[in-house]
């Protein structure tokens, strides 16, 4: 890893990784209480039905009213598909599951009130923390996203561990939160043989966890032992907090085997490889048996072609997620169907993926590579071959050798915002889920407090903020590279339009990016404190545009213009939906991040080309004064 600080600057994912697995099953069926889940059964919990009797301090609800600036504000709307906890003296139960599980991927959101504390027990056991961490630089194990501490018989604590990073957000928006579990191991005698593990934990899109090897119960479980199965625990003595999307998905089925047989043919004179039609007629030069599907069961690394045909052994029915890559020519067949035909690769967008629906026993699988002479320099590259496959009740596992993807890791290049920094760069945004466009003359703008921003200075327009580390710098530096940077955080994408426009009424559009809106920009300054400040021009306005990340919580973003004219409108936002929240607050986007206007003339929201946008005029002063908090 390349770590480049602030203080030296002046002014390829890898093939079939591990990704989120996918959800098989919708149709839910709750079990009884105390039963194991099964496998590929995938649980919502968003639902009180999905647990123990529930205390008082449980409910449901359709949506939540929060104030970010007050305490402990979390208040539900009558509805389903919301799971609410409001602790009071008198009721302040944990939530048990009905269903008992051991390896787990468990996703769901979570909004946390203010000063509001909470947690997730994996098998009852071992505790994430939920905290209203938001705006701490240097968390701990007792902050959001955090491995709570053991805790010893005479009340000492002891391990725990501390996330990367604070990914956590403000109070009274919804966060994301992924686990990915694994259950301690016992022999047959029931000794333990190994730790439970958090094979990954994710807040808001960020890994705060990796790899963690837990040794036992943390503080607050439900038993000091350890056992292979056991509840969900969701902690509901502590503070107001409330989830959504939330489902459990058990990884307890035995993965998928293969046994083949395989068949290798090498190119010559008199037998040339021009396709796989012509293996039809010919004898194999090697045969043999193998358990993964491999390039190296052939003696030469190019001109050679295999093919191999056995079985698929699944343990669980369902759909399947079946991802294939050849280095070459290669197809692959289940069932004596086609699932990937004939093609020709040489780089990850050969990648194929589909998905097929397999019952539960034996399938005929046949594949076939072909890698010809090096009649050119493609042809002369090393042979790969990957087949990788994701399914009901197991993770995402490789049925190819160890070692046939030989493409070394690229060792990514950073930058960190130790001090106030500049980089200018291509920068890629756009709606979550939506499409992403390419900012060509981006400013990304990064700050200690972990709070950065990407300014388009064409437009003027902040187009994304983001929480956590700076810049990965590796699509762009490394070898030719493409010019262009990533956020290394939790971001939020504001809009890509222009940041002002002359309206002569509510219903005019607003312009269409880098068209003739009339905005152009000058120059930029750093100001005493080491923050830019950049100049634009507007008509016959001139205007000075200052940001500033605040108490690692917010940007104050403050625009004075010269002058102003009636029609004047600035664009703050663009949502699906803008919701007030008190005066001059805006939750935006189904409450993903906050907008506060604390000087303007007039500001109000509009719907315009199926979109929500919040819009503001200057003050009496020439001055816009707005914050953006997430």
């Amino acid at each position: 890893m390349i770590i480049v600080k602030a203080t030296e600057l002046s002014g390829n994912k890898g093939l079939l990784t591990n990704r989120g697995i996918l959800c098989i099953l919708t149709a839910l069926l709750l079990p009884v209480q105390g039963a194991v889940a099964q496998s590929g059964e995938s649980h919502d919990l968003a639902d009180l039905s999905a647990f123990q009797t529930a205390g008082v301090n449980w409910s449901t609800a359709g949506a939540i009213r929060a104030d970010p600036e007050e305490e402990h504000s979390l208040e539900p709307v009558e509805g389903e598909g919301i799971l609410v906890n409001r602790p009071a003296p008198a009721a302040r139960d944990n939530l048990l599951s009905r269903f008992e599980h051991g390896d787990a991927d468990l996703e769901l959101q979570f909004m946390m009130a203010r000063g509001s504390n909470s947690g997730i027990y994996l098998q009852g056991r071992y505790e994430v923390q939920l905290l209203d961490s938001w705006g701490v630089t240097r968390p701990g194990f007792s902050d959001c996203g955090g491995i709570y501490q053991r805790r010893r018989a005479d009340g000492t604590q002891f391990e725990g561990a501390a996330p990367r990073i604070n990914a956590c957000k403000a109070p009274g928006l919804w966060q994301d939160l992924r686990i990915a579990f694994q259950a301690p191991r016992f022999d047959a005698a029931g000794n333990k043989r190994r730790n439970a593990r958090f094979l990954s934990v994710e807040i808001n899109g960020v890994p705060v966890h990796e790899n963690l090897e837990v040794s036992g119960p943390t503080g607050g479980a439900i038993g000091n032992d350890e056992v292979a199965a056991a509840p969900l625990m969701i902690q509901g003595d502590h503070g107001p907090v409330a989830f959504r999307n939330f489902r459990l998905i058990p990884h307890d089925a035995a993965s998928p085997t293969l046994d083949v047989d395989y068949r290798v043919y090498y190119d010559s004179a008199e037998s040339p490889l021009d396709g796989f039609d012509s293996l039809a007629d010919r004898t194999a030069d090697a045969e043999g048996k193998a358990t993964l599907l491999s390039h190296e069961v052939s003696r030469v690394r190019e001109g050679f072609a295999i093919l191999f045909d056995g079985t698929l052994e699944v343990s669980v029915g369902g759909a399947f997620e079946i991802e294939f890559f050849q280095m070459g020519f290669g197809w692959l067949h289940i069932d004596g169907q086609p699932v990937f035909d004939t093609e020709e690769h040489y780089d990850e967008r050969g990648i194929r993926s589909t998905s097929v629906g397999l019952g539960p026993g034996t399938h005929r699988l046949q594949a076939g590579y072909l890698k010809k002479g090096a009649r050119d320099w493609q042809q002369a590259r090393p042979p790969e071959l990957a087949l990788s496959i994701a399914g009901p009740g197991f993770r995402r596992v490789d049925l190819h050798r160890p070692g046939e993807l030989r493409r070394p890791p690229v060792d990514p290049i950073f930058v960190d915002a130790d001090t106030d920094i500049i980089v200018r760069s291509f920068a890629d945004a756009g709606p979550e889920g939506g499409t992403r466009e390419r900012v060509m003359h981006a400013i990304n703008v990064g700050s200690p407090q972990q709070l950065h921003y990407t300014l388009d200075y064409d437009q003027g327009t902040i187009v994304r903020v983001w929480r956590g580390e700076f810049l990965d710098t590796t699509p762009m530096w490394h070898q030719r590279g493409d010019g262009s940077s990533l956020p290394r955080g939790t971001d939020e994408f504001l809009t890509m339009r222009p940041l002002l426009a002359r309206l002569a009424d509510d219903r005019q559009p607003w312009p269409d990016p880098y068209g003739s809106s009339g905005f152009r920009p000058v120059r930029y300054r750093i100001d005493a404190a080491g923050h830019p400040v950049f100049h634009y021009r507007f008509g016959d306005a001139s205007i000075e545009d200052a940001s500033r990340a605040m108490e690692g919580r917010r940007f104050e973003r403050r625009l004075t213009f010269s002058e102003t004219e009636p029609d004047m409108h600035v664009l703050l936002a663009e949502a699906d939906d803008f919701e007030p929240v008190n005066a001059g607050l805006y939750a935006a986007d189904d409450r993903r991040y906050y907008i506060r206007v604390s000087e303007s003339g007039r500001t109000y929201i509009r719907e315009s080309d199926g979109r929500s946008q919040l819009l503001a005029t200057p003050g009496g002063n020439n001055t816009l004064s707005y914050e953006i908090l997430f």
